[in-house]
């Protein structure tokens, strides 16, 4: 039942847990919350992980759900778990999960905006290059009135312009960091949430911990924003 959901997190999660690793580890140590030592050793420990693991060659045996738990283990068998589990000071797999949604869906939509700026760009180059070419303009079925391949074709722009318009907006809601509402709300610990959300690339942490393990409206309105595309 967990294997497909297994590849998914092997195919497209693994960067961004990779990611949230590093930023975290950093953080509990400028905040002190681990010591100098410990936080050398866990950052030697996940990169001997990353650099001698073949992550296509994973296989899911229903030992472990997913790749952040075969991390969790690769540490214990390095560093014992007490110091593994000090990794996970202050965080969840709640505010972890949605983090690496937003990480993983921010790439993806950048990747299909830059396609999609290009495709904009050619057309307005194209209904410039159009701008006298007569067609006949048909209403109910019926021819109508005169008028220009690049008439048509700025109708067409404008409204690829707005399904842009909205995709920034959709990913306006990407950009706020769920780090730090560990569970549900947040730890006891000194963390720096802004910090994080720094080393992350998001603009700020989303205010209130609830929403940050709860709320999926920033899927579905990327959801929204692309289904009117097509």
């Amino acid at each position: 039942l967990l294997a497909p959901l297994f590849e998914g997190a092997k195919a497209h999660f693994v960067e961004a847990v990779r990611s949230i690793n590093q930023a975290h580890l950093i953080m509990l140590r400028e905040t002190q919350i681990i010591s100098k030592t410990d936080a050398a050793s866990i950052a030697t420990a996940l990169t001997e992980i990353d650099e001698n693991l073949d992550v296509s060659s994973l296989q899911y045996t229903g030992e472990f759900e997913d790749y952040f738990f075969f991390v969790e283990s690769e540490l214990k068998k390095r560093l014992g778990a007490d110091l593994a589990g000090a990794l996970h000071t202050a965080r969840s797999r709640n505010d972890m999960d949605h983090t690496v949604f937003k990480l993983v869906l921010t790439k993806k939509l950048d990747n299909f905006l830059d396609y999609l700026h290009l495709l904009a760009s050619s057309l307005i180059e194209t209904a410039k290059r159009e701008k006298t070419t007569l067609i006949v303009a048909y209403t109910h079925g019926q021819p109508a009135q005169p008028s220009t391949f690049g008439h048509y074709l700025g109708a067409a722009i404008e409204v690829l312009l707005r399904d842009i318009e909205r995709l920034h907006t959709a990913r306006a809601a990407l950009q706020k960091c769920p780090m730090g509402a560990a569970a549900i709300t947040t730890s006891g610990f000194p963390i720096d949430r802004q910090r994080i959300a720094e080393l992350l690339g998001f603009s700020a942490p989303l205010q209130n911990s609830y929403s940050c393990i709860a709320a999926v409206d920033y899927v579905t309105g990327l959801y929204s924003a692309m289904k009117l595309l097509f």
